[in-house]
């Protein structure tokens, strides 16, 4: 390795530094009530990651190499698919265009057809979780067959998804989401709506922020 691409190797991994320090701690927000633990979605990891990633200037591409599939009989006999699959993630500093490749792997059950898109989804958040050395009580399988709630009590509604990116994002620039939640609610306007919801915080967040300067 000659000089040139030391210093370059360097710069990417000042940046990779950087994310990991303005990441942070996450919060829980999924609950597998099955094994009855927390665990940080990757909704919410993408939520955060997507503007970070960008602000500092870092691609990461990942890219499937090879997968085997087996299925296996299950009680009642139901039959599930297992499914493995090895990729690789290239991370590029988007300024000089240097990058390193990394490998990952991934698996995931699943009864339909979906194995290969959790276990794809499996290796991607793993990988990101320790790249950035992201920080999360429960370190288990993120493909449950459970989904972001608002809270850990039995009848606790689930939260959408576009409702868990916001309110990363509200957290990120300092705002209080339930705050949020209350003036989508003095105005009629329904949360569960994704086009709704985002209007309003692009017209709310977004404006007063060009407001400031």
């Amino acid at each position: 390795m000659d000089a040139n691409e030391m210093k370059l190797k360097a710069k990417l991994a000042e940046k990779l530094a950087t994310v990991t320090e303005e990441m942070g701690a996450m919060e829980e927000d999924g609950y597998n009530s099955h094994s009855k633990f927390g665990f940080t979605s990757y909704q919410a990891l993408n939520a955060r990651l997507r503007w970070l990633l960008k602000k500092i200037g870092i691609a990461i591409v990942p890219s499937s190499e090879s997968y085997d599939e087996k299925e296996y009989q299950k009680g009642g006999g139901k039959t599930t698919t297992r499914t493995v699959v090895c990729m690789t993630a290239e991370i590029i500093d988007t300024e000089t265009g240097y990058s390193v490749v990394s490998k990952l792997v991934g698996a995931a059950n699943d009864y339909g057809d979906k194995s290969m898109g959790k276990a794809i989804t499996e290796a991607v958040k793993r990988f990101e979780f320790k790249l950035f050395h992201v920080s999360s009580v429960e370190d288990f399988d993120p493909e449950s067959e459970t989904v972001p709630i608002e809270g850990r009590e039995k009848g606790k509604v689930a939260m959408p998804e576009h409702l868990v990116e916001v309110r990363s994002l509200l957290k990120e620039k300092g705002r209080d989401f339930d705050a949020f939640l209350e003036y989508l609610k003095n105005k009629g306007i329904d949360k569960n709506d994704p086009d709704a919801v985002h209007g309003v915080l692009n017209k709310i967040v977004m404006k007063k922020k060009g407001g400031q300067r």
